[in-house]
């Protein structure tokens, strides 16, 4: 029993501290090679005593001898293959009320954006998905506050790019709602659903051009969309306006040329490539984002463009 206890103890601390079970698993190898010293001296090395006037008979003593040891052998054996086999996800019991404390520290540091806490948090146990009241958990929360270390560190564990907030939105409609392109572009490579529509009836294209400024921040985002091959066509649902009136709507020029051209462009994936080549040595951050829609691969580009729109666009989309 108490082994069983200092087994676990040790896969906790060595998660814990080290991120993965490597101390732990380095621990028992040293306890084993310990136990099989102690067993060599104590009960395997040869001795020459014997009680007074007691003769062995001729063999017995390396027969009993070899037996012994091959019986010692197979159970030091038996017990360095079956240890390590523990399951790390078992190995700390947590209570619902203990695992709802984690979960809510978790939160508690994905808005101070505190990621070292974040990450012991999780270490422990925490679950990145895990909500509370108001549907808020901490990878969410990472989406709408623009935390893009924490937002990678809540996806490498565990992260459900599917999770929906209290609007039914996805995290990429919270991002594009902000004006956060990076964090759009990190979900697109994650997977997620371009073109989910929440309970206003809105995309993520839509939430950047309806509850956007047309600035820097929400040109970046709506290029992060349409390379991504967000639908340009589909209406906000209670309104049936389409993204582009929208845009013209409320003045959003630079967003009104980008979905004019991106409507109007026939480029074929044959041709996408050529076209990405172009764009990218005229500086046009546009013409990159509809060679990206048409299929291009960014690995034909010799050198990075020039422009820093176009530079962003790739970066965001993981292609720096």
């Amino acid at each position: 029993a108490l082994g069983g206890v200092l087994v676990n103890l040790a896969f906790r601390q060595s998660f814990l501290v080290l991120k993965n079970g490597d101390g732990a698993y380095l621990a028992f190898l040293c306890c084993y090679a310990v136990c099989c010293a102690v067993t060599w001296v104590v009960f395997m090395r040869s001795r020459t005593e014997r009680l007074e006037g007691v003769k062995a008979a001729p063999g017995q003593a390396r027969h009993t001898g070899g037996v012994r040891r091959l019986a010692i052998a197979a159970v030091v054996l038996v017990a360095a293959c079956a240890a390590p086999d523990v399951r790390v996800p078992d190995a700390v019991e947590t209570s619902p009320a203990g695992q709802a404390q984690l979960d809510a520290a978790l939160r508690d540091a994905a808005w101070a954006n505190d990621v070292e806490q974040a990450r012991r948090l999780i270490a422990s146990g925490a679950n990145v998905n895990a909500k509370d009241q108001t549907e808020q958990s901490a990878y969410l929360i990472t989406t709408s506050e623009g935390y893009l270390e924490l937002l990678e560190l809540t996806l490498v564990s565990g992260g459900d790019v599917g999770s929906l907030d209290s609007y039914n939105g996805t995290g990429l409609i919270r991002a594009a709602d902000r004006g956060h392109a990076a964090i759009c572009g990190r979900l697109v490579q994650a997977g997620v659903s371009v073109d989910h529509i929440n309970r206003l009836g809105w995309t993520a294209l839509h939430e950047a051009i309806i509850l956007g400024d047309g600035s820097d921040r929400y040109v970046d985002t709506v290029r992060v969309l349409v390379a991504a091959g967000a639908d340009l066509t589909l209406p906000s649902q209670n309104d049936q306006v389409r993204p582009l009136a929208h845009a013209e709507d409320r003045g959003h020029d630079r967003i009104v040329d980008l979905l004019r051209a991106a409507l109007a462009d026939r480029t074929t994936r044959a041709e996408a490539d050529r076209a990405l080549r172009t764009a990218a040595a005229e500086g046009s951050a546009d013409g990159v984002a509809i060679a990206l829609r048409a299929g291009a691969d960014p690995d034909v580009l010799a050198e990075r463009p020039t422009d820093a729109a176009a530079l962003r666009l790739l970066d965001h989309l993981g292609h720096a």
